[in-house]
């Protein structure tokens, strides 16, 4: 989460301080959405925008996250 925010982040993601807008799943033994993704902290989200997501996910590269769904945290480096 940053700051109270649902996101879906990678590795490479975090450490650039990059995130993928996701909305909380209220109910994941019954989701139906397809998309329902489990996060480090072990929260379920559903990816805001989920055609971009699916389609993004094919190469997952940060410098390509579409900007409406963007979120930026801060770096991981600057944590340590």
């Amino acid at each position: 989460m940053a700051d109270g925010i649902s996101v879906i982040q990678t590795a490479a993601m975090r450490a650039r301080g990059l995130a993928w807008r996701a909305l909380l799943c209220h109910n994941p033994d019954a989701c139906e959405e397809g998309l329902c993704l489990e996060t480090e902290s072990g929260l379920r989200v559903h990816p805001v925008d989920p055609l971009a997501f699916a389609k993004w996910r094919v190469r997952a590269s940060p410098d390509q996250i579409p900007a409406h769904v963007l979120i930026t945290t801060e770096p991981e480096w600057t944590h340590a």
